[in-house]
């Protein structure tokens, strides 16, 4: 592995993975319970085009909140100091899950620092009315305050950091046994590292307790709409978190969106595929369309009324 990890002061230690060189910044920004080392395996194939970024959130990985807010308001805030004093200017973003949801806010609200757009699986508003997966619900019973450290506290501590750690990637890959050996050591080796650090829990469930209020404010619909850095949205067909439906509605908010199906692949397609998360995200990068390839779904998109068939591009 050629990336190293640093620490960066931005009122507290932010530690972050830094392939180095002279390419373009990319800064990977995980997801809820995540850390940078979600991103190893598509930071090395991404390393030759850009200089991969890669930080810890605040309260996750190895950062600490030393006195910091965890929630998704605070994060954003720390992101755009990461962006304009590691990155050092624009920087393709490119963010799961939670981290999907900070980069949204983030090329909305200062899009000098950001030159494009990848979101992968991003947090989005749930259809109340469906179905979902148990662990959902766990989620939203940790939203309630009181309950939400116990609940979150059972979650991460309640087994050993080995059953843990294989648990959770049962959960967000839809076929687990695909994570690289590596990789899937190295995230046991820091949730043991998590189960000595105090301030864990309280700030997974912290920020647990700001995703869902933060999908349903006024600030979230009007970042979607005032986004400009050309965005691709990728989704895995078969997420138990958040659901393709979601990532559909999302999409029709935004058409202009590139807009692609990982099949089958679930929650983490950059852990669970990364080389075709990685071709993907370097042909938008290039500014052309992927071809079509084994385990992408590329949706039909309607023409607008008075439009041939073909005329408009297909760019979702």
């Amino acid at each position: 592995m050629m990336l190293s990890r640093q620490v960066v002061d931005l009122d507290g230690d932010v530690h972050y993975l830094d392939s180095g060189g002279d390419g373009p910044p990319a800064v990977l920004v995980h997801g809820l319970g995540g850390a940078s080392l979600n991103w190893t395996a598509a930071a090395e194939l991404l390393r030759s085009r850009f200089r991969v970024l890669a930080p810890d959130l605040v309260g996750f990985g190895y950062t600490p909140p030393a006195g910091r807010g965890v929630d998704v308001g605070a994060q954003r805030e720390m992101l755009d100091r990461f962006i304009r004093e590691v990155a050092g200017g624009p920087a393709l973003i490119v963010g799961n899950s939670m981290g999907g949801l900070i980069s949204i806010l983030q090329a909305a609200e200062a899009p000098d620092t950001v030159s494009r757009l990848v979101l992968v699986n991003p947090a989005a508003p749930l259809d109340l009315f469906r179905v979902h997966h148990p662990r959902v619900l766990s989620l939203g019973l940790m939203a309630i305050p009181g309950a939400g450290e116990y609940l979150a506290r059972r979650l991460l501590r309640g087994s050993t950091p080995e059953v843990f750690v294989r648990d959770f990637f049962a959960f967000v890959c839809h076929q687990s046994d695909a994570v690289d050996p590596e990789i899937l050591a190295a995230h046991i080796a820091l949730a043991e590292e998590r189960r000595h650090m105090p301030w864990a829990v309280p700030a997974f469930s912290r920020a647990v307790r700001s995703i869902v209020p933060t999908l349903h404010t006024r600030r979230f619909r009007r970042a979607i709409k005032a986004v400009q850095a050309p965005t691709l949205l990728i989704h895995g067909k078969h997420d138990r978190l958040i659901p393709l439906s979601a990532a559909r509605k999302l999409a029709a908010r935004r058409p202009d969106w590139q807009f692609e199906i990982f099949e089958p692949i679930g929650h983490v397609p950059q852990i669970e595929c990364p080389d075709q998360f990685v071709e993907t995200v370097l042909a938008f990068c290039d500014d052309g369309a992927p071809q079509a390839s084994p385990g992408i779904e590329r949706p039909e998109k309607q023409p607008s009324p008075g439009t041939e068939p073909g005329e408009e591009a297909r760019r979702y």
